[in-house]
């Protein structure tokens, strides 16, 4: 009963630090992991922001050295699908793409992109805007960064105009996959709207998923860090969300609940197994005690009835046992005050004679 209480005292002060720890390490894994996302959406942004003020203040009439720099660009970075120069009206004025795909430039020349919010934010703001996810022109699913600047016409004017770099979500979800890797967990970004950005499986993004459901991606959850238990799949994860303010977009980092609490489970059966180990080991020196003491109270009383038969001179072996030793004694000083008696009963009687 004692054992059983103590370990269930060990299990009502363990059990709440053990969780508090798991939390801890997954909200701790979760900010690396959106540390490392939101690096490589800023280096994405700061490599076409540089492209923009490169281009800043150039003429318009300058379209094969534009051609150059737009191509070089998107050659270099292989997450970008496509560069598009929106020109005041938000229309497509040049285009840069990789080399395998220049053939479609005169196809996407012209092409409207005033439906587009994040541009119109873009140009209204005077900032990068990062898109949700969108249909492309080419018919792919994308995200989209729209970085302002200002070019010149052949009057030497100012004409205001937005960079607008397509990002692959197979890329993005390639990179996501490589981090989740690294650290064994289920790196997920977000768009506003809950709809799946990266994910290690491409195809969950290209398709467009929404998980805007799950509780961690729901209201205000979004604006702070937020851990939690939830289903997905037919996995149940715990995960933790942190938003990426410059993108509008959240992280959610997650790990199966199996995994994450392998360490909770095999403290515990550490403490069940040395539990069970240490009442087994109390039970079998119980049993040995008693049968070792039942052993002595037999001999002991044996010892009692022979001098109960006469047997004065019966031998009363020393005990370890302090009361059955203190009996003992007090029996040999009563046989040995018998004797006694006995010896001067005869001496007396001899003399008599």
């Amino acid at each position: 009963m004692a054992m059983a209480l103590v370990v269930a005292a060990l299990l009502w002060v363990l059990l709440p630090r053990l969780n508090a720890e798991v939390e801890a390490r997954n909200r701790s894994l979760g900010d690396t992991v959106a540390g490392q996302v939101e690096s490589f959406l800023a280096n994405a942004q700061s490599a076409l922001e540089s492209l923009a003020q490169d281009m800043a203040g150039q003429s318009v009439r300058t379209t094969d050295r534009m051609h150059l720099m737009l191509d070089t660009v998107v050659n270099t970075d292989e997450h970008l699908e496509a560069i598009y120069l929106i020109d005041k009206t938000d229309h497509i004025q040049e285009v840069g793409l990789p080399q395998g795909r220049r053939g479609q430039r005169g196809d996407l020349l012209g092409t409207d992109f005033s439906g587009y919010a994040f541009v119109k934010s873009a140009r209204q703001s005077g900032h990068s805007v990062w898109s949700d996810t969108y249909l492309s022109q080419r018919g792919r699913i994308v995200v989209g960064l729209a970085v302002p600047l200002t070019l010149t016409d052949p009057r030497g004017q100012a004409l205001s105009g937005i960079l607008v770099g397509e990002f692959g979500l197979e890329e993005i979800s390639d990179h996501v996959r490589r981090i989740g890797q690294a650290g064994d967990v289920l790196p997920i970004i977000v768009d506003r709207s809950g709809q799946i950005v990266g994910h290690p499986d491409a195809s969950r993004s290209l398709r467009q998923e929404n998980i805007s459901h799950l509780p961690l991606l729901q209201g205000s959850s979004l604006a702070s860090t937020q851990t939690a238990r939830f289903r997905f799949g037919e996995v149940d994860y715990i995960g933790n969300t942190t938003p990426i303010p410059g993108q509008g977009w959240t992280v959610l980092v997650a790990q199966p609940v199996e995994t994450a609490f392998a360490t909770v489970r095999s403290t515990l059966l550490a403490l069940a197994t040395a539990s069970a180990l240490a009442l087994m080991l109390a039970l079998a020196s119980a049993f040995w005690m008693s049968r070792r003491m039942t052993r002595r109270v037999a001999d002991f009383g044996r010892q009692m009835q022979a001098i109960a038969d006469g047997d004065y001179r019966a031998t009363i072996a020393p005990s370890a046992t302090d009361e059955i030793e203190m009996l003992a004694q007090s029996l040999r000083r009563m046989a040995d005050a018998v004797l006694q008696r006995e010896d001067r009963l005869q001496l007396a009687a001899t003399v008599f004679e």
